[in-house]
């Protein structure tokens, strides 16, 4: 008796970890030949993600136009030449590991770069020289805010926007109904056996 309670009980834990979402991941990034070179006013959308900043123009990078500037193009908020201005990025979907280079940096710049999920604030990185720059320990995020306030020099740009995407795989809707009749056939079987 104690042994056929063991396996439905091990077979009741398995079907409710079976009913969890399960999550599909691939490696993305944000490339930025998806568009011209050149200065846009306030929105930039890619394909997976866009970009806005409340006061200045975005400025978009071809591919190694700036020193450090990778493959995919750089991007950075922009009052005129200078990179010291302020945005955010919001993903499509959810991300995780992200990791992006700093460059174009001059001595007297600074950046803080902040993630969010949803309106929960993930952490924050202050920017103080060209480099990797490595969310990977922040966990699951959807947007980036890019705050330049402190810089006097040129300003910050960035490239290699490197992630994977986070893509939660829905449940069929019988999996919950058939959750349910296992429990249910579990106390039935409990009750038989404790009138036995």
């Amino acid at each position: 008796m104690k042994k056929t309670l063991t396996k439905v009980s091990a077979f009741l834990v398995g079907t409710v970890f079976s009913l969890v979402p399960a999550l599909t991941v691939h490696a993305d990034s944000l490339d930025f030949t998806e568009v011209a070179s050149g200065s846009t006013d306030y929105i930039l959308n890619l394909s997976n993600a866009t970009l806005t900043t409340p006061d200045t123009v975005i400025e978009i990078f071809a591919p190694f136009e700036l020193d450090g500037a990778g493959d995919q193009g750089a991007v950075c908020a922009a009052f005129g030449d200078d990179c010291y201005g302020d945005m955010e990025i919001s993903f499509t979907q959810d991300i995780m590991g992200l990791s992006f280079q700093s460059i174009a940096f001059y001595t007297g710049d600074k950046a803080t770069v902040t993630a969010f999920k949803g309106a929960d604030m993930l952490g924050s990185i202050d920017i103080t020289s060209n480099g990797l720059i490595d969310f990977t320990g922040f966990g699951i995020l959807d947007r980036l805010v890019f705050e330049d306030s402190d810089s006097i020099a040129g300003g910050v740009a960035y490239t290699n926007f490197d992630f994977t995407t986070v893509t939660a795989v829905p449940l069929p809707a019988a999996l919950p109904l058939f959750g349910a009749a296992l429990a249910g056939m579990g106390i039935m079987g409990w009750k038989r056996r404790k009138n036995a």
